[in-house]
């Protein structure tokens, strides 16, 4: 991961050398956690080609939920995306939030791509 200028905050992940996770504001409920992101694309990508997953996992490393988006093109300089995770019959608990970016064609994951905080 690497530093970058990304309004919005500090950059948070960096996934290969064009793509910054630059701001995550979350809302929780019972069944969903959302997420409400900032992303810097530079230099944009072929469109329709990679995509982002927020993978849920449990403290015994069983992914138990999962959301992937596709990256459209980029709106200028800073995307937002927004992404809900399935939350429902979840047991209260402590789990994993890991982030990844990949090629949806081929499922190669950019490097730097997995990093993992708690979500309580």
């Amino acid at each position: 991961m690497s530093a970058a200028f990304c309004p919005g905050g500090d950059p948070i992940l960096t996934f290969g050398d064009w793509l910054t996770l630059a701001q995550v504001d979350t809302n929780q409920t019972p069944d969903a956690l959302t997420l409400h992101t900032g992303w810097r694309i530079d230099p944009a990508p072929p469109p329709e080609t990679y995509s982002v997953g927020f993978h849920l996992f449990d403290t015994d490393g069983a992914r138990v939920s999962q959301t992937d988006v596709g990256l459209g093109a980029a709106d200028g300089p800073y995307t937002p995306l927004t992404v809900t995770v399935d939350l429902t019959g979840l047991a209260p608990g402590d789990y994993t939030l890991k982030v990844v970016a990949y090629n949806w064609r081929t499922g190669e994951r950019l490097p730097g791509a997995l990093v993992g905080d708690p979500v309580t």
